[in-house]
């Protein structure tokens, strides 16, 4: 049983590499620099990294830079690190680590930890574990991942310490070659499986501590190498018994069956078409030992289909280049990085190389836009810091001249070094001053040094120099100093003169002399002190800018307007310079605060200043060559502006182009054969490819990492449309864009689209928004990237946020109550009908009951005794008398007919009908005594009760209470008790019971009138919602004879 020491031992020294051969050899080795390890840059913990132990890098479909560390894994955008925490998906424990990361495509990562194999998905931030089902022990001995491929679309592979395992796609363990024994667990570690291969026909490999598994996928056959047919030099190194190398070997992933071997016994790569063939198609020395220097922390990988890298377990790594046409593999003979320990080596999709070690993240910094800069210091004859004022190309050199006392400097065009250099001193000690260098008008290969000290010719065939002769121009003039400024349309050549206030000189070709336009030829308008420019308008007429702009006329040669301060600029330090023209015959000036368009004719203008667009304040501008842009310079860069569209574009130290101490004085030019544009700063000469802009790389993509609902949930990369209820109305969104090149150039900002004028807020590099208290709705989120320096157009992600509206205010919910509110109204309704009808069906009742009392009030017999009395009275010739009675009687009918109309009649009526009543029944019989008393807090007048009602208790008590030679007396009281009326009606006869039996003997007889107040009591009570009542006793209960009725009605108002 070999002891944990010997496994070690076994596994670290029998390793030969193996690995694919990729796609066609592009042609030609990379460049040496681009593995200068001074030309990258270092991320450590400092940086957001969650460890400083590299143990894989690759690059998703979204431009992220993944890196997984011994502490899981980090999402990079160029800017920070996103680390995502392992832990809490029980990919890692406290002891854990992740061993390797593979990219499969499609946004899916593969991870092999101590935990066992999980799929990540960097979109949606998902886990998938693939998890081994333990034959015995706990579930971790069997799940410590060593590697992790994707075979096909549903297979995965795992290689752990135990065996060799095939998942599919939902995790379910579908093959598995187990390659230890119980009898092991305690003896010794399980170190069974290491790295697998997928090769080209879909079988796989695996290394592991006893053989080499060949695992077909199809039908999960198991081979050994061993037993396949191999070269006779491969063989031995692949038997584990005859070598103590430990062999190692990544799959060919372009060939059925090739490999690549790192032979430790030749001390040479070797490459083999088919394992199954005994041939080595190449053979390669290597500059280092196989057997010291590679072992199982070795590893290969290809950048490209060229290209491939081998890390060695001492320090550092190996570039290879395999050009597959020709079955040939060279290497690069230098060591890389050798003071690190190299664990991952990848390059992404901007050709960018990222170098995994034991102490961080490494990243090569590559140049935004590919320019040459060359110090030209040492080139000067001058002690003094040299500062080039201007230069001149042609195919032969590159003229440079300075304000450095420095003369002139010849370049190679080709290799910016020095060719020729002149002291100019002879003719002049400030002639080796030159501030413009220009082709001759008079010799066709010649040219004109515009100097401090006048201008000198120069033939660059045979490298004389002279001054020009004063029948050319004038001495006097010569003493001037000159720099060119144009060449007008007549190739009349324009020079001003710096040494001089007010004065300007042109070349005439016709004439072939200078002259000088000063003051004194051109007039008192000419007041601008120093020329800082000149420039031809549309007429033909000349423009001089300085402390004030103003118009030579060329017919009357003469200066004919003067303009000392240009109206549209709010300031009163005036130092104008027109730079150039353009096709609508604008000037293009700068100024003190900004850069001008402006017409001279029409008075238009616009100006450009760092609040509307310009990225910084102009120190030195000239005309591009296409006359389409206009070049500017600053301390922090330089940048254009096109005439057209005020579009800005900016380039700085980033880009390669150094900073600048004295913008004063540059010099620029254009070189048509190369397509370069050529300029200075201070002492080195920049070369910048004209189509520089297209160099420009965009960032990768502008992504929407993360929607946050407060205490609620999270949504990763959200897309199209979000929907969220009334309650996850307070969201948090973060954004990031991936940029490797110049992330800090972003600056991002936002809006909540409503229609197009909808305005951007800006919230520079701030990459989290927060959106509270929404209300419900439909939001339409757009997120814009912007480049600072306007290298790139804006690039916008936009997210459609709907807040769903409470339940309450849906429609199912507002159709759903509006039905109930329907359903309950029509119920309504209904029982409104339902009381209509009943309350008509109580008023029939009541009139019904009415009429009954009415006839009950009538009674025949006392009808019949009134007209018996009217007639005797008649007949006793007591006609007054009768006329008397009849009228009382038929006042009496008419007001129980009036009353009977009515549903309520005042007290005072009531009282007065009873009295009429109580006389009629007088004449019939006058026994009785009735008697009426009112309550002085009543008012009678405004009391009511309904009509007919007291009447029976009259007629009760005059008919069935009398007692036989006794007067009987009725007494009737009114009076208020709370909220009710009393009445009372009390007589002295026999009594209510005694009453009620017949007189003929014949039982009980039950007044209709008592049943008639009764039932309309009732029917009142019903029909007005009132407590009525009416109780008729004996008053025997309280020591007295006779009856009392008690009548209680509500005190209502007349409108009840």
């Amino acid at each position: 049983m070999p002891t944990k020491m010997n496994v070690r031992f076994t596994l670290m020294h029998r390793r030969i590499l193996i690995t694919s051969l990729l796609l066609t050899f592009a042609g030609g080795q990379q460049s040496f620099a681009q593995f200068d390890q001074r030309a990258f840059s270092t991320h450590t913990r400092k940086d957001g990294l969650n460890h400083n132990y590299i143990t894989g890098v690759t690059q998703d479909e979204s431009g992220y830079i993944w890196v997984s560390t011994l502490q899981g894994l980090n999402r990079f955008d160029g800017l920070e690190f996103f680390p995502v925490n392992l832990k809490q998906f029980n990919c890692l424990d406290e002891y854990g680590d992740v061993a390797k990361m593979k990219y499969f495509g499609k946004n899916e990562i593969g991870i092999a930890t101590r935990n066992g194999g999980f799929l990540f998905n960097s979109l949606t931030m998902a886990f998938r574990p693939l998890i081994v089902s333990p034959l015995f022990g706990d579930t971790q001995l069997f799940n410590k991942c060593r590697d992790i491929e994707k075979i096909d679309s549903a297979t995965y592979a795992t290689s752990t310490s135990t065996g060799f395992y095939l998942f599919d796609s939902d995790g379910k363990l579908k093959f598995r070659k187990d390659g230890v024994a119980q009898e092991q667990l305690g003896q010794s570690w399980f170190q069974f499986g290491g790295p697998i291969q997928r090769m080209k026909n879909g079988a796989v490999i695996q290394e592991n501590a006893d053989r080499y598994f060949i695992v077909n996928k199809q039908s999960t056959e198991v081979h050994t190498l061993e037993s396949a047919q191999l070269s006779p030099a491969l063989k031995p190194i692949l038997i584990p018994a005859q070598f103590t190398s430990r062999v190692r070997f990544f799959a060919d992933r372009n060939r059925e069956q090739g490999l690549i071997v790192l032979n430790p016994e030749t001390n040479a790569l070797e490459l083999i078409s088919d394992y199954t063939k005994p041939t080595v198609a190449f053979s390669l020395p290597l500059p280092f030992s196989v057997k010291k220097e590679i072992n199982w922390q070795s590893d290969l990988s290809f950048l490209d289909d060229s290209t491939f890298i081998l890390s060695l377990s001492t320090r550092g790594f190996f570039v290879f280049h395999y050009n597959r046409d020709r079955g040939v593999i060279s290497i690069d003979g230098q060591r890389r990085f050798p003071d690190h320990f190299v664990t991952a080596v990848f390059r992404d999709s901007n050709k960018i190389l990222w170098v995994g070690t034991d102490k961080g993240l490494m990243r090569s910094r590559s140049k935004n836009i590919q320019n040459y800069v060359t110090d030209l210091q040492s080139f000067s004859n001058s002690q003094r810091p040299l500062v080039i004022s201007t230069l001149h190309v042609d195919s032969n050199y590159i003229y440079v001249g300075s304000r450095s006392f420095a003369g002139l400097i010849l370049l190679d065009p080709i290799t910016k070094q020095l060719k020729h250099k002149f002291d100019l001193s002879g003719i002049n000690d400030t002639c080796n001053n030159i501030y413009s260098i220009i082709k001759s008008p008079i010799e066709n290969d010649g040219l004109w040094l515009c100097t401090a000290k006048g201008i000198i010719a120069f033939n660059p065939r045979t490298l004389a120099f002279g001054k020009i002769p004063s029948t050319i121009i004038p001495d006097w003039l010569n003493e001037f100093s000159f720099v060119y400024e144009t060449t007008d349309s007549r190739n009349v050549q324009w020079f001003r003169n710096i040494n001089a206030e007010n004065h300007v000189s042109f070349f005439d070709p016709v004439t072939k002399k200078f002259e000088a336009i000063t003051p004194k030829q051109a007039g008192a308008r000419m007041r601008i002190a120093a020329c800082f420019s000149i420039r031809e308008d549309e007429d033909g007429n000349m423009w001089f800018s300085g402390d004030g702009i103003c118009r030579w006329n060329r017919q009357e040669r003469r200066v004919d307007s003067l303009i000392q301060k240009l109206p549209m600029l709010a300031t009163n330090y005036v130092d104008y310079k027109i730079i150039d023209t353009d096709e609508e015959h604008n000037f293009w000036i700068t100024t003190a605060v900004g850069l001008l368009k402006w017409n001279p004719k029409t008075g238009k203008n616009r100006l450009f200043t760092t609040a509307n667009g310009l990225p910084f304040n102009i120190g030195v501008a000239y005309p591009c060559p296409d006359r389409d842009h206009i070049f500017m310079h600053t301390h922090k860069g330089m940048g254009w502006i096109e005439k057209a569209t005020g579009r800005t574009l900016v380039f700085t130290e980033r880009d390669g182009i150094p900073e600048s101490v004295n913008l004063r004085y540059m010099g620029q030019c254009y070189n048509r054969t190369r397509k370069e544009y050529l300029f200075s700063y201070d002492n080195s000469l920049v070369a910048l490819p004209y189509d520089f802009v297209k160099q420009s790389p965009l960032p990768q993509s502008l992504n929407i990492n993360m929607l946050h609902v407060y205490h609620d949930t999270v949504y990763h990369h959200p897309s199209g449309n979000i929907t969220l209820n009334h309650k996850q109305n307070d969201l948090g969104i973060c954004f990031n864009a991936v940029n490797f090149i110049d992330p800090e150039n972003h600056s991002f900002s936002y809006r909540l689209l409503k229609d197009h004028k909808s305005h951007w807020i800006n919230v520079s590099r701030q990459s989290t928004i927060y959106l509270n208290d929404l209300s419900h709705g439909t939001y339409r989120l757009q997120i814009k990237l912007s480049a600072i320096n306007k290298r790139w157009p804006d690039i916008i992600k936009e997210l459609t946020i709907v807040i769903k509206p409470p339940y309450w205010k849906q429609t199912w919910f507002i159709l759903l109550l509006s039905a109930a509110i329907f359903t309950i109204l029509i119920a309504i309704y209904l029982r409104r009908v339902r009381q209509i009808r009943q309350k008509a069906n109580l008023d029939m009742q009541i009139a019904q009951t009415e009429m009954k009392a009415l006839h009950a009030q009538m009674n025949p017999h006392f009808v019949f005794n009134c007209l018996n009395s009217i007639n005797e009275m008649i007949l006793l010739n007591e006609n007054t008398q009768a006329s008397h009675y009849l009228s009382k009687f038929a006042h009496l009918i008419r007001t129980t007919l009036d009353h009977s109309t009515k549903e309520w009649i005042s007290l005072s009526d009531t009282i007065e009908y009873l009295r009429r009543y109580i006389e009629l029944e007088k004449i019939r019989r006058n026994d009785f005594q009735f008697i009426v008393e009112t309550d002085s807090t009543l008012n009678a007048n405004e009391t009511y009760l309904p009509p007919m009602l007291i009447q029976p208790l009259l007629e009760n008590a005059i008919w069935h209470s009398m007692i036989k030679d006794k007067t009987l007396e009725i007494r009737m009281e009114f009076k208020p008790e709370g909220q009710q009326l009393l009445c009372i009606v009390t007589d002295n006869g026999v009594g209510f019971k005694s009453g009620q039996n017949d007189k003929n003997g014949k039982g009980i007889h039950q007044s209709i009138g008592i049943s008639n107040i009764q039932q309309r009591i009732r029917l009142l009570n019903e029909k007005y919602q009132l407590q009525s009542t009416l109780i008729i006793e004996d008053r025997m209960l309280t020591q007295q004879k006779g009856t009392i009725a008690v009548l209680r009605l509500p005190l209502k108002p007349k409108e009840i």
